[in-house]
């Protein structure tokens, strides 16, 4: 009776750890050995395996998930609190329609201990109620290189192209391209309200609309330290609307600039207004602070500033993005051998001294990457 008891809970055990430990497309769930996510049915896996969410992740290609329903990772109950590397891959077509819950994004809700970096949100349609965001609804972790493309509409507080609301976090080097709507208050292009923490170096392109505390970047900045950042996107709202942020509490924003053509506002809580040929000048940034040996570029008069993460290896002259100027660049340099530590300018793409077939062919796969 005795043995069988052992046996029976000996089973149990290990039924247990076969539903509560994801297999995915491989790995162990450690920082040396991530779980891998291939495919939209490890996505799925992980939003519905919350015991997995202390774990390491990597994204191993662009996924696809027009096809499931997943719900966010990470709540208010039990937060994401592992790592996420996209390795600069993007997750595609996510819909979330989740008009009556709070913390709604790819990522609901992300701890003191989460990190998601390198990762793309492409084409993505974000709903909910309170703390709604492109990318994740609440964080307190820390996010850095990430972008957000798609919709995003909150019916509550909170709503923000990459964030709902960021307290206690830290947001760097991301940008947003979407539109936020919201019917209420604290919108932003980035996040919605910022409390007590940084973002630094991130921009917003896309339309934000609001009712009170509306802001091209951010909805509100309580307290928080808000670092050479911009917004360029037509902002809208009832009261405290502003180009870079609707309102500014207590807090610091420095180095920060909105375009008072693009965004329709001459007011702001905080950061400075500028012309669209100001904005598109190097000099306004350098006299700022911005890094434009690490952080930054920028093709003056064409474009705003873009981070130096987001172009493509094959984008070798002005303007932004792999086309025609970039072959006529890379005719140039044909069949050069002898490449130095600088690559010839570059153009050697893999690296093993010489341009040639080899080298062509990482340029296809990147042309008109990066528009």
């Amino acid at each position: 009776m005795k043995s069988g008891y052992v046996f029976l809970a000996a089973g149990i055990t290990a039924f247990s750890a076969v539903i509560f430990a994801g297999t995915y497309s491989g790995g162990a769930g450690t920082e040396a050995d991530p779980y891998r996510i291939s495919t939209a049915a490890d996505w799925l896996e992980l939003t519905a395996l919350p015991a997995d969410w202390r774990a390491w992740f990597v994204l191993t290609n662009d996924i696809d998930l027009s096809e499931i329903t997943p719900m966010p990772v990470g709540n208010n109950t039990i937060r994401f609190n592992g790592a996420f590397d996209g390795n600069h891959h993007k997750l595609h077509n996510l819909t979330l329609a989740l008009n009556n819950e709070n913390f709604v994004g790819p990522f609901g809700y992300i701890g003191a201990g989460g990190q998601i970096k390198n990762l793309g949100i492409v084409n993505v349609d974000v709903q909910g109620h309170e703390a709604v965001g492109g990318l994740v609804g609440r964080n307190h972790g820390a996010i850095r290189s990430c972008y957000v493309t798609g919709s995003v509409r909150g019916h509550y507080w909170d709503t923000g192209g990459l964030a709902g609301s960021n307290i206690g976090g830290a947001i760097t080097a991301c940008f947003t391209d979407a539109t936020v709507v919201s019917a209420s208050d604290y919108v932003g292009g980035v996040a919605g309200y910022n409390l007590g923490d940084a973002i630094t170096a991130c921009y917003a392109l896309g339309t934000v609309n609001g009712q009170n505390f509306v802001g091209g970047l951010l909805g509100a900045n309580d307290k928080g330290q808000v670092v050479h950042c911009y917004s360029v996107g037509e902002t809208t709202g009832i009261s405290e609307v502003g180009g870079m942020a609707g309102i500014n509490w207590e807090g610091v924003i420095m180095g920060c600039f909105w375009d008072i053509e693009t965004t329709g506002t001459m007011s702001n809580g905080g950061g400075e207004g500028k012309t669209t040929a100001q904005m598109q000048t190097q000099s306004l940034y350098t006299e700022a602070g911005w890094d434009f040996q690490n952080v930054w570029t920028l093709c003056e008069g064409t474009d705003y500033p873009r981070l130096q993460w987001q172009i493509p290896a094959a984008d070798f002259v002005c303007p932004h993005g792999v086309h025609m100027e970039d072959l006529a660049y890379f005719a140039q340099w044909w069949l050069a051998d002898e490449c130095g530590e600088d690559q010839c300018a570059g153009v050697d793409l893999n690296g093993d001294g010489v341009v040639n077939y080899q080298d062509l062919l990482i340029f296809a796969r990147l042309w008109l990457q990066g528009l």
